[in-house]
């Protein structure tokens, strides 16, 4: 937003919540509704939440076999209210000040020397460990179907490493900047930083 962009958070469905071959839900009317805090709808709500907590500027829901489920989708997500007037205004302000005091800088070239890191699945990358355990009987698909392990969920090896730095430094630092070209690093954003990390992805960059 710092850079006059507008955020959109776009939340692909086919794959977390399921329907049958007429693209109808599983789950009858009365069941979806207390569904919110498991499986599929649970990492669904999660992040549409985050999404808002972050303050983007609209939503969308892909391949949503029924568009009801929106509705009881967005009754089900609570933000918290920061009590600053109009919580647009509040997010533009706060994007318009962003000086970050931390800086990630991961090499987008390196994403281009592997297809995908799984982990628990392509070269030894550790299992995951399933943040909900409801999240262990969702379907998988792709990479993820040659998992081995009760209670491992298989994620992308990189963007796992990099949210999780992400969060961690967002415990020191209001403003966190992630960059992924060398031309961005400029003097005036690393001279404001304290904390300067280079994320080294597992199986493509060496520890050294």
């Amino acid at each position: 937003q710092s850079y006059g962009k507008q955020i959109h958070y776009e939340a692909a469905t086919e794959r977390i919540l399921t329907c049958d071959d007429n693209g109808k839900s599983i789950h009858g009317e009365e069941d979806v509704e207390g569904k919110w805090e498991e499986g599929g709808h649970l990492l669904l709500k999660t992040g549409i939440t985050h999404a808002l907590e972050a303050g983007v500027q609209s939503l969308g829901l892909t391949n949503l076999c029924e568009p009801r489920l929106a509705g009881q989708l967005f009754e089900s997500v609570q933000v918290p209210s920061k009590n600053r007037g109009n919580a647009k205004d509040v997010n533009v302000l706060a994007a318009s000040a962003f000086q970050p005091t931390a800086v990630i800088f991961v090499p987008y070239r390196a994403f281009f020397a592997f297809k995908a890191i799984t982990s628990g699945v392509t070269c030894d990358a550790k299992p995951t460990t399933c943040w909900h355990p409801s999240f262990a009987s969702m379907p998988f698909f792709g990479a993820a179907k040659r998992a081995q392990g009760q209670g491992h969920c298989p994620t992308d090896v990189a963007q796992s490493a990099l949210l999780t730095l992400w969060d961690e430094l967002r415990t020191r630092h209001a403003h966190v900047s992630v960059i992924g070209d060398v031309e961005r690093l400029t003097a005036g954003i690393l001279q404001g930083a304290t904390e300067r990390v280079l994320l080294q992805i597992p199986c493509v960059m060496e520890s050294h």
